[in-house]
């Protein structure tokens, strides 16, 4: 089995056609501070991990998608810092999301409240949950315990991190987790 360790803070660009996944697309947008994640499956199924700061995906997002492409099949939200949820509140207004994953940790700021005003139906995920969107098989690692509506004094360490197992290989995406104890071996 073929291991894919994505680092995101140091990885800007496209994971295109791998040898062993004709079809699926991973981008890595860049989009200035913070991260932001493209999933494009054979079948157009979209996943989008984290929009970086307010507005930077709007106009990015339209590069790799077919002009009348309005839906985001999944959409995950690593933690609540600017840099990471920003730009998903445009997604919001102007795609159809069908499903959005979060911890749901308490954080101030005007944004994510309407980030959480906009959101449809959100599962807040927690380690040992896996969940299948067409043919890409997630498996979340952290957080170890449901953190819905707890205060972190360090909200990077309340960062979603997950693993995306496609035909034998493997993505790691940790979103800001500072604590390496934090994930499993």
């Amino acid at each position: 089995m073929k291991i894919i360790f994505v680092i995101i803070l140091l990885s800007v660009g496209t994971l295109q056609n791998l040898r062993h996944l004709p079809g699926y697309k991973v981008h890595f947008l860049d989009i200035g501070q913070g991260d932001a994640v493209l999933l494009r499956t054979p079948t157009n199924c979209t996943m989008v991990i984290d929009g970086g700061p307010p507005n930077a995906m709007i106009d990015i997002i339209g590069k790799y998608l077919p002009p009348n492409e309005r839906k985001i099949d999944l959409l995950v939200l690593t933690h609540p810092h600017l840099d990471h949820m920003g730009g998903l509140i445009q997604l919001l207004k102007r795609f159809e999301v069908e499903r959005v994953f979060s911890t749901g940790v308490s954080y101030t700021g005007l944004a994510y409240r309407e980030f959480k005003k906009l959101s449809p139906v959100t599962d807040y995920v927690k380690a040992g949950e896996e969940y299948l969107l067409c043919g890409i098989k997630i498996k979340i690692l952290y957080p170890s315990e449901q953190l819905h509506n707890q205060q972190f004094e360090n909200v990077n360490d309340a960062s979603i991190g997950m693993m995306l197992e496609i035909k034998g290989h493997k993505l790691l995406f940790t979103g800001d987790l500072e604590d390496e104890d934090k994930l499993p071996e």
